[in-house]
């Protein structure tokens, strides 16, 4: 039997010159089988295909070879009958893709053909506040609706093609956080990050890292501390982390989504105090250090108490104070006279000039009132209070 392809081929027997003439005898040569596909690796850019199998023909003008859907061109006869290969052109993706050849008009059974999965080898970054991200790599396909892609839990939208197969983009939540994962398929291949056929390196994202452009101070009784900046999180997912002079701070939330949170801190004093701000595992760069409770304007004296010449506990009530008594000091600034006053009432505790000590402090009530003891003393015209609160202070 003479090599050939295809079917319905009329069948004519002679014998000592007579030849049959029934046009219902027809022949065909066995349909195409594809057994092995030799490129697996293509990606969705397209590539060379090699196909073995059994009656895949000798003549490549009577092969066609469709994959997925997408007509394989360029068919060439690598050994007749048994070998055959073609050039597949992009638009195709995926995996379990049905590979069908025809031989002369004979169709095969459906072979199944996988493109190489997609890889990444750049994702770009963004804020919190989401936005459009970019993604460079190969076998990533050229139509829109055969991406998906998550970031944490949340999922990117509305994605373009910037380059067939090579780079797209999409717009992606907010969020926060260092080493995010991301799952990326494409027509349902999952993505890895990489170059080279080995990589298998899970995808991962990072948003911008939090920065601190101001702390609002607050008062000597705590309250809501305000922290401003860029990238401090989206919302209570953002996993919000304050600590104020290295002491955390409660309630940590989002005010403004990625431009302002806010917390609780207790009371306190000073200025210049560190605050460190944690979002998703970020730390806030560069460190802050200007905060400061703002007890200095606000310690107002508005009455203190009056003891005899011989001194003792007086009481000092007014607002601004702090709880702890350690940070308050108490002081009377003295006539110039009575530094060398005779009478016998001397200036002993640890005075400076004519400013007398109004030591042993003690909270009555917090931030309003307190009790110092005062040493003996003159008497006469009221004299000033200075009380000074942390390194801030007023006078009265």
């Amino acid at each position: 039997m003479p090599q050939g392809s295809g079917y319905n081929h009329h069948v004519r027997v002679s014998v000592n010159g007579t030849s049959n003439n029934d046009t219902n005898s027809l022949f065909g040569y066995s349909p195409p089988s594809i057994s092995f596909v030799t490129t697996t690796t293509v990606p969705t850019q397209g590539g060379s295909i090699y196909l073995n199998g059994s009656s895949l023909g000798h003549d490549a003008s009577l092969i066609s070879v469709n994959i997925g859907g997408l007509t394989c061109s360029n068919v060439a006869i690598i050994i007749p009958h048994t070998s055959i290969s073609c050039l597949l052109g992009s638009g195709g993706s995926g995996q379990n893709q049905k590979i069908t050849v025809v031989v002369a008009g004979q169709r095969s059974s459906s072979n199944i053909f996988n493109y190489k999965p997609p890889q990444i080898y750049y994702m770009s970054s963004i804020g919190t506040s989401g936005g459009a991200i970019y993604m460079n790599g190969t076998s990533l396909g050229s139509l829109p609706e055969i991406y998906s892609l998550t970031i944490g839990s949340r999922d990117c939208t509305s994605f373009s093609i910037l380059i067939p197969d090579k780079a797209i983009s999409c717009i992606a939540p907010p969020g926060s956080g260092i080493n995010v994962p991301v799952l990326f398929k494409v027509s349902g291949q999952v993505a890895f990050f990489g170059e080279g056929s080995s990589s298998s390196a899970p995808l991962l994202f990072s948003y911008h890292a939090p920065h601190v452009s101001h702390v609002r101070p607050v008062p000597y009784n705590g309250g809501w501390v305000i922290v401003e900046g860029d990238n401090l999180g989206h919302d209570t997912e953002a996993n919000i982390q304050i600590t104020v002079e290295n002491k955390p701070c409660s309630q940590p939330q989002v005010n403004i989504p990625s431009r302002q949170i806010m917390c609780r801190v207790g009371a306190g004093h000073g200025s210049d105090l560190p605050v460190s701000v944690l979002v998703g595992g970020q730390l806030a760069t560069p460190p802050y250090s200007s905060f400061f409770y703002w007890n200095a304007t606000a310690v107002v004296v508005n009455y203190a108490s009056q003891p005899s010449t011989a001194g003792g506990i007086i009481t000092i009530t007014g607002s601004g104070f702090d709880n702890n008594s350690s940070a308050i000091f108490v002081s009377v600034r003295l006539p110039s006279s009575s530094s060398s006053s005779s009478s016998g009432a001397t200036n002993n505790n640890n005075n400076n000039n004519n400013v007398m000590i109004c030591s042993s402090v003690t909270i009555e009530i917090p931030s309003t009132s307190f009790t110092c003891m005062m040493s003996p003393g003159l008497g006469g015209a009221l004299l000033p209070i200075l009380v000074i609160v942390g390194d801030r202070q007023n006078t009265l």
